[in-house]
């Protein structure tokens, strides 16, 4: 038989009925014990997850502010990252923190950034070179190619930089900036997929650096 909260209400009143018991105790009783455990649930999570990660947040050289948020079990992390920043070599020290404060729980980092159509058009442009390399290994040609990108879109600032994980895109031009974190194992590990590039947002999300 299905699991229903009206069967264990018709088996304890049957109880009732035949041992002379109160439902209503019954009742109460059940209802203060799932409080108890949810709140010692928040209290534990609090404690040993929230606190430490909002101490390791604040406390980190990289980050300017930061939103944590969490969702059937899945801590969310969006960071506002500091001005002149590199995007790998702070994206790489933040999971290491945050994966280690988490306590087993799925944590997903975003990096914000106030990207305009302009910089979604030349990342756009350049998201085809870099997808190439992931799959060929060749980042040399594709440092190559996303420079002449932005020097043909006038892009002040430009980096990209590669690790064993992801592929690291910083892109500014007149106060705008985007920063693009694109996992290389979506191409060498489909089994590990998980959804689409994150890092950046709005609208989405170790090694050598080419800045």
């Amino acid at each position: 038989m299905p699991f229903s909260w009206a069967n264990v209400l018709v088996g304890v009143y049957a109880v009732r009925k035949i041992k002379g018991l109160d439902i209503s105790i019954i009742v109460l009783a059940f209802a203060l014990t799932f409080t108890l455990l949810v709140a010692a649930s928040n209290l534990n999570y609090m404690v040993k997850v929230d606190r430490p990660l909002r101490g390791f947040l604040e406390a980190n050289p990289h980050v300017a502010d930061y939103k944590i948020s969490e969702t059937g079990g899945k801590i969310d992390i969006s960071v506002k990252l500091k001005e002149g920043e590199d995007l790998g070599a702070a994206y790489r020290d933040l999971m290491d923190g945050l994966q280690a404060i988490s306590g087993g729980r799925s944590v997903e980092l975003s990096i914000a950034d106030n990207r305009d159509a302009l910089l979604m058009n030349v990342y756009h442009e350049m998201h085809f070179a870099i997808e190439e390399a992931i799959m060929q290994g060749d980042f040399t040609m594709m440092n190559a190619r996303l420079t002449a990108t932005a020097e043909r879109h006038g892009i002040q600032k430009f980096g990209v930089s590669v690790d064993r994980d992801n592929v690291y895109v910083q892109l500014e031009k007149d106060g705008h900036h985007l920063y693009q974190v694109v996992p290389r194992y979506s191409y060498l590990a489909p089994a590990r997929q998980s959804g689409p590039p994150v890092g950046a947002s709005p609208g989405q999300k170790g090694g050598s650096s080419l800045w």
